[in-house]
């Protein structure tokens, strides 16, 4: 069984995977988002689609890294799609692990110099609040609308978008989608370090910290540009 076999069984359950269905040749790879700019460079993306459907990897290329989301398509999931060329394919599920925040976005929150210099970074909207918001724009939708929609999301956050080109192969969409919907979740405006907050309530309420007016009028602020954006 393909790491994309077993990943799509595990999502949609033992049950449905046993339901027969068309079958699908397409194997999501884990790559690296650096490795796959490599591969688009060196072969370009016809080669790296053979590789992506029906190639073993290239040596020195490739390595086990883990997608955090995975956006499913009809057709991953064995059902009919109205939607023939690639941008047209509907997503139809997406599976997400909540990765850690990254140096960069930590960087933005630092770089306001509101907070304390040490400690844990909080989201003031919580992550999973700001998920919520982008999931009815990316599940049900076309990769068309996907890129549109994420495209102008971090452009009203000037939010740098991944350099990879989404438009043809899956696993660049895929690791593209990745890196905007986690750079959107984890903006830096809506970051903060500071010891004393309110909580967020399990992901149902701001986090708002306490005994720093500077800081929550900042936070307050980019709240209203990521709903803004959202």
């Amino acid at each position: 069984m393909t790491v994309y076999q077993r990943r799509v069984k595990q999502a949609i359950g033992t049950q449905a995977w046993q339901t027969p269905r068309p079958n699908s040749t397409s194997r999501l790879k884990s790559t690296s988002m650096m490795q796959l700019m490599q591969l688009q460079k060196k072969v370009g993306n016809q080669q790296l689609k053979r590789w992506i459907e029906d190639r073993p990897d290239p040596k020195g290329l490739t390595s086990p890294i883990q997608r955090m989301l995975i956006p499913y398509t009809r057709k991953d999931l064995g059902f009919e799609d109205t939607g023939k060329e690639f941008l047209k394919e509907t997503v139809a599920m997406v599976k997400y692990a909540r990765p850690g925040i990254s140096g960069s976005a930590k960087m933005i929150a630092d770089s306001f110099g509101d907070g304390d210099k040490e400690g844990s970074y909080k989201h003031y909207v919580p992550h999973h609040a700001i998920f919520e918001k982008l999931m009815p724009n990316i599940q049900f939708k076309t990769r068309e609308q996907i890129i549109v929609y994420l495209t102008g999301v971090m452009n009203k956050l000037k939010i740098k978008p991944s350099p990879l080109k989404p438009t043809e192969i899956r696993a660049a969409f895929d690791a593209w989608v990745e890196h905007a919907v986690e750079s959107i979740c984890d903006y830096g405006g809506n970051l903060y370090r500071w010891s004393t907050s309110s909580g967020d309530g399990n992901g149902t309420k701001v986090d708002a910290p306490t005994g720093n007016p500077k800081l929550l009028n900042r936070l307050e602020t980019h709240k209203k540009l990521l709903y803004g954006a959202l």
